[in-house]
């Protein structure tokens, strides 16, 4: 009765349901609206996972904007992603006014489903100089969304 009571109380197998880790991809393509292409890019990334938190991710895109006769941009980008924050630097080479570069920071919000569709979200200040020797921060944001593969 002793022994049968014991193996009521504590018994041997434990019944877990195990989590499937999440899927990794290492692709991306999508559309940003505003952001650092000016207009609207399309774009690619390539997604390097450091360890289960961090990933480091270089991108390039392009664009064309049909405003002020018309002028494309080719945004370069490393961002590293922490879970769904995303830090970035990138340049953008532009024909609006001539050939120029923009710098830009990134700061957002990155969320991948498991089917892989992409979202973002983020602000993407622009640096540039003002002529007189100074920097002008233009303030800019962008919204993206696309699939990871």
């Amino acid at each position: 009765m002793k022994k049968l009571l014991l193996l009521l109380l504590f018994p041997t197998t434990l019944c877990a349901q195990e989590e499937e880790p999440p899927k990794q991809y290492n692709h991306s393509i999508y559309g940003e609206f505003l952001g650092n292409g000016g207009g609207f890019s399309i774009n690619y990334e390539r997604i390097f996972h450091l360890n289960e938190k961090w990933q480091l991710i270089p991108r390039a895109g392009i664009s064309y904007v049909p405003v002020f006769d018309g002028f494309a941009a080719i945004p370069f980008e490393l961002t590293v992603v922490n879970k769904k924050l995303e830090f970035g630097i990138g340049a953008t080479p532009s024909g609006a006014w001539g050939w120029e570069t923009l710098k830009y920071i990134r700061i957002g919000y990155r969320s991948v489903d498991k089917s892989g569709l992409l979202f973002r979200i983020a602000f993407t200040p622009w640096f540039e100089k003002d002529g007189y020797g100074g920097i002008l921060i233009r303030p800019s944001g962008g919204i993206s969304v696309g699939k990871s593969f």
